[in-house]
């Protein structure tokens, strides 16, 4: 039952989108552009923070920076539409 829902959804997304925008270019360059910025700008931050508590190491002037760098990268990926 659940595994009809989620391929209803998918399909239904799909659909809506091929309808909506028909010009893939588009759905590529977003798409694109959001994985670049999570394995860039979030993903690194992310590790490094996690391996430093599991160190117990993690301190409030780590966590700032690597926020900030997650923050760049928002506005990074943000103004890749609008500038």
């Amino acid at each position: 039952g659940k595994i009809y829902l989620v391929n209803a959804a998918v399909m239904t997304i799909g659909i809506l989108f091929a309808i909506l925008m028909p010009s893939i270019g588009h759905i590529i360059r977003f798409s694109g552009a959001l994985c670049r910025a999570v394995v860039v700008f979030v993903l690194p931050p992310m590790a490094y923070l996690a391996s430093k508590r599991k160190e117990g190491k993690l301190t409030v002037l780590n966590v700032s920076a690597h926020i900030g760098i997650i923050c760049i990268g928002v506005i990074n990926f943000g103004a890749q539409f609008f500038v």
